[in-house]
């Protein structure tokens, strides 16, 4: 077959334009172009014309766009350079200022849409993982450790707890509620943790040189 048929040279560009080294020559060749000053303009003068905003604008309201469109939000959001590039322009002054004054202009539409966000079902559910996944850390069970220590030790809070306590309808459900398989196990387990502690375990052997 000779290369000047059509059909041969159409086949030989199709097979060119698929090897890695060609498609990667165009993607830099279209990035420096895009970049020209000229360009910029002529693509910036073109999305100002009245029937491109209208087909953009009809293109975006399809179910299948608006879909792809969350999706990839949803992805970019979680990329580490988005995350940083977000936290460094809420940072500052002016961008600080444009937020608070929002916020005080429509609180109670962002309440409403708030309270509608938390009660989707994965929401919910992610909130829940996360929440689990959060009381699990070393650092967070140590604070709420010392937090309900301290809290405890108030006078106020003795007499109320030990007030409660004797109530005989919440003697009779502790009773009952301990007799739970589950309650059980999760006694169980919990136990074999705190016998584990750092602190406990320095507590037994003080107690064990004493006697």
């Amino acid at each position: 077959m000779s290369y000047k048929d059509p059909a041969t040279r159409r086949e030989y560009s199709k097979e060119h334009n698929q090897r890695s080294e060609v498609k990667a020559k165009k993607n830099e060749w279209q990035k420096k172009y895009q970049q020209r000053p000229e360009v910029k303009e002529r693509r910036k003068a073109y999305r100002q014309r009245p029937e491109v905003k209208a087909r953009v604008k009809a293109l975006r309201q399809r179910p299948e766009s608006k879909a792809k469109l969350k999706a990839y939000n949803k992805e970019y959001a979680q990329r580490p350079e988005a995350k940083q590039r977000q936290r460094e322009r809420y940072h500052q002054p002016e961008v600080k200022e444009q937020r608070k004054e929002y916020y005080i202009t429509n609180r109670k539409k962002i309440s409403e849409q708030a309270r509608l966000y938390y009660q989707q079902p994965e929401v919910k559910e992610q909130l829940k993982a996360r929440s689990k996944e959060y009381q699990q850390r070393p650092d967070v069970k140590e604070r709420m450790r010392a937090y309900h220590k301290e809290y405890d030790q108030q006078p106020e809070v003795e007499g109320k707890k030990k007030a409660y306590q004797q109530r005989p309808d919440i003697k009779e459900y502790q009773k009952t509620y301990r007799q739970r398989p589950e309650v059980k196990a999760r006694l169980k387990a919990y136990h074999k943790e705190y016998q584990q502690r750092a602190d406990v375990k320095e507590r037994r052997k003080a107690r064990a040189k004493l006697s």
